[in-house]
């Protein structure tokens, strides 16, 4: 097996790997709708990024805050958006964000670039088959 499909693989069980363990994260947490309240400028080596603020109640009624731990310009989202939280039953304070993208997208990307590293590999070894097939040599 060569060095492209090895690679693809190993990436690709990456991807799937942190996919079971961002699945994994999720299950057993409350999960909820939150608005959000403000965008917390901050600044940072790429000039000022915002972090979410946002506003969720608990199983119990209780008013909650979230305030996201990465930063993004432009803005991941607006005053007033709702967003889905997740947190612990236990432990409410110990919350965040639930989209796509925040528990899911590194791997997916991940995913995605294995499969298309195998993808490659393999199309170059039945392009030349088809090379092969299509075109014979004419002389030997």
């Amino acid at each position: 097996m060569g060095f492209a499909r090895i690679t693809g693989i190993l990436i690709a069980l990456a991807g799937i790997a942190f996919l079971f363990n961002q699945w994994r994260t999720v299950q057993g947490r409350e999960i909820t709708v939150g608005t959000v309240t403000e965008l917390v400028p901050t600044s940072g080596s790429k000039g000022r990024t915002y972090k979410v603020r946002a506003q969720f109640s608990d199983h119990e009624g209780t008013s909650r805050e979230y305030v996201s731990s990465w930063s993004s310009n432009p803005p991941a989202h607006a005053v007033g958006d709702v967003i889905k939280i997740m947190y612990e039953k236990d432990n409410p304070a110990k919350n965040a964000s639930l989209s796509f993208g925040t528990r899911f997208g590194f791997a997916w990307i991940l995913l995605g670039i294995g499969l298309f590293i195998l993808w490659m590999s393999y199309g170059w070894q039945w392009g030349d088959q088809l090379i092969a097939l299509c075109f014979p040599n004419t002389h030997e």
